[in-house]
């Protein structure tokens, strides 16, 4: 019996690929990640950029034996050399909070829940990720490889590169829904790119496909950009922006510096709120088409 390529919905598979640089991968893919752990979800996330390598920020104050420099890492497990669950490390426990919207405008006011924190666990890219490449007929190699360790987890998200490695299309082949983030109208050739890779997967019977564009890092909130963005993507791609922006802050780079997830630092701001109602919208988006 031919192998099916379909994904069990069971864990949710999220990704926000780009082939344009700076436009927040990284960040929202951590960030993302907190949203679903401080909800109490079991999350892991998988790297696959050894360029901003999510380790490194966010596994530095973790109590588990993390090692930068000799870490285990997905680079290991698709040559083979260790077990997926021997590249597995565990963020910082960070504060939990209970979130709530206010009435009259989009926005959330959050409050500590005391003695509630959580954590995510992170496989690290490794810094040879990029030298792997997939044998003819191989797109299933991840997919095979972690589908036991993925089974332990409700959600799983992938960091992915900026440019297209080999690495990159087993990232797509284990994933099912994508998120692709944009910050201007300089991006739409790389969300094309992107939607044109993502089309080339699921015409080989793999299930990803893109819920949407995120407007991230946006200088402001009129509404101009989001607007001149979604009506350029609906007529040349079908594809929607989803509704809630995040702006260019201090605030997400302070909290990054400290491995802190926006969502527990300790300073509040409308940045903050955007991460979660952005979370929102995503988690609500895939709630409907796993019903």
């Amino acid at each position: 019996m031919q192998e099916s390529n379909v994904i069990s919905s069971n864990p949710v598979t999220i990704c926000f690929p780009a082939r344009k640089g700076g436009v927040g991968k990284t960040t929202l893919t951590a960030n993302i990640a907190a949203c679903y752990a401080n909800d109490g979800k079991r999350v892991l996330v998988v790297g696959a950029d050894n360029q901003e390598d999510l380790s490194n920020i966010w596994c530095v104050n973790s109590p588990d034996a993390y090692d930068p420099m000799n870490h285990r890492s997905l680079a290991d497990v698709l040559h083979g050399t260790c077990r997926p669950e021997e590249a597995v490390y565990r963020t910082a426990e960070h504060p939990a909070f209970e979130y709530r919207e206010t009435p009259f405008f989009r926005h959330s006011t959050r409050r500590r829940i005391q003695g509630k924190t959580y954590h995510f666990d992170i496989m690290p890219a490794g810094r040879d990720i990029f030298e792997v490449s997939v044998p003819d007929g191989g797109l299933n190699l991840l997919k095979d490889r972690l589908a036991p360790l993925m089974a332990g987890y409700d959600v799983v998200l992938f960091d992915i590169p900026t440019a297209p490695y080999d690495s990159t299309m087993l990232i797509y082949a284990c994933t099912r829904y994508a998120f692709v983030p944009v910050t201007d109208v300089a991006s739409f050739g790389s969300a094309s790119q992107t939607t044109d890779e993502v089309a080339y997967i699921r015409s080989l019977g793999y299930p990803m496909q893109i819920m949407g564009f995120i407007v991230n890092c946006a200088d402001s909130r009129d509404g101009s950009l989001g607007q001149s963005l979604e009506e350029m993507f609906r007529s040349q791609a079908g594809v929607p922006v989803l509704s809630h922006t995040l702006r260019q802050s201090m605030l997400i780079r302070n909290a990054a510096c400290y491995g802190i997830p926006l969502i527990s630092y300790d300073t509040w701001g409308p940045q903050s709120a955007d991460m979660y109602n952005l979370y929102k919208e995503i988690r609500g988006m895939i709630g409907k088409e796993e019903s």
